[in-house]
């Protein structure tokens, strides 16, 4: 195996295990979202009681409505943000990343930059970046520039960078298959 291969085999076993650790992560914390959403009925059928009889009952019976309310609104976005999440990782199981780039940034030239590109993005649970999503501007490099200087637009901004590496992977869940490097505009 080429140095090189082995270099980009090990990178994708350092995602694909992040990718089944944030897995694991995210299942658990729907089980625990589930069994919190029971907790909460319960606990919304125990602490309710509807009283109308004054005017003063009425808003506290409202105001305690409202709470009861704002904390299954809390809970359900929280759900559906970890599902959301989970269907992500599942998704990125299967291929992690197709693309990867590599820049240096007129700033600083002398140092690389480099950028794996996916169907999703993928932060790890240590809260470092390892894919970003094709549809991102840095990934808009990978498809629509070849080799060399070019400039792009991410936030307002225009960012002038170098190209200096555009590589596409074949790759099946940790294997890598195969990669080859391309110097053409896809």
């Amino acid at each position: 195996m080429t140095d090189e291969r082995a270099k980009e085999q090990a990178y994708l076993q350092l995602v694909y295990q992040e990718l089944l650790a944030a897995k694991k992560s995210y299942q658990s914390q729907l089980a625990d979202s589930i069994q919190k959403g029971k907790t909460l009925l319960d606990e919304f059928d125990h602490d309710t009681s509807l009283n109308f009889d004054s005017h003063t009952e009425n808003l506290e019976t409202l105001a305690m409505l409202e709470m009861k309310n704002r904390e299954i609104d809390q809970w359900n976005l929280k759900n559906q943000n970890n599902a959301a999440q989970l269907a992500k990782v599942e998704h990125l199981l299967g291929v992690p990343y197709f693309g990867k780039i590599v820049l240096s940034f007129d700033d600083s030239p002398t140092t690389q930059e480099t950028f794996y590109i996916g169907v999703n993005d993928f932060t790890s649970l240590a809260a470092q970046t390892r894919v970003h999503d094709w549809r991102s501007p840095i990934a808009g490099l990978f498809y629509n520039n070849v080799l060399g200087a070019i400039l792009y637009q991410a936030n307002d901004t225009t960012v002038s960078v170098q190209l200096e590496l555009k590589r596409q992977f074949l790759i099946e869940k940790s294997r890598l298959l195969n990669y080859f490097d391309t110097t053409i505009a896809i």
